[in-house]
């Protein structure tokens, strides 16, 4: 598996924010280069929430980066997947922790 590099969110919000359209650019560069590729996006919330609420929201931002993507023309499989808060890439309960959670992971299959 190859990962590439993740784009971050708003709180409450599932925005593609400007520097990480430049991300979503290269992504889809990289899978225009090689078409058969397949790739899974992970949609991640912070911890404030209610689980419900934010496998919710990972999932709307796992879609909106697919869309992104579809927009500019990519071809292959693309899926997406909903943690929520399940899988936390930062610990602890300050803003510094829940923007780095707050997150797609694009994960080469």
């Amino acid at each position: 598996q190859m990962v590439l590099r993740d784009i971050h969110f708003p709180y409450n919000s599932s925005q593609i924010m400007p520097a990480d359209a430049a991300i979503l650019q290269q992504i889809g560069a990289f899978m225009k280069r090689f078409p058969t590729v397949v790739i899974q996006i992970g949609g991640h919330c912070d911890e404030r929430g209610t689980e419900e609420y934010n496998i919710s929201l990972g999932d709307k931002r796992a879609r909106k980066a697919k869309e992104y993507l579809q927009r500019l023309g990519v071809g292959g499989k693309i899926r997406t997947v909903s943690y929520g808060e399940n899988r936390p890439l930062a610990q602890g309960s300050y803003e510094g922790a829940w923007s780095q959670n707050r997150r797609d992971e694009f994960v080469i299959e």
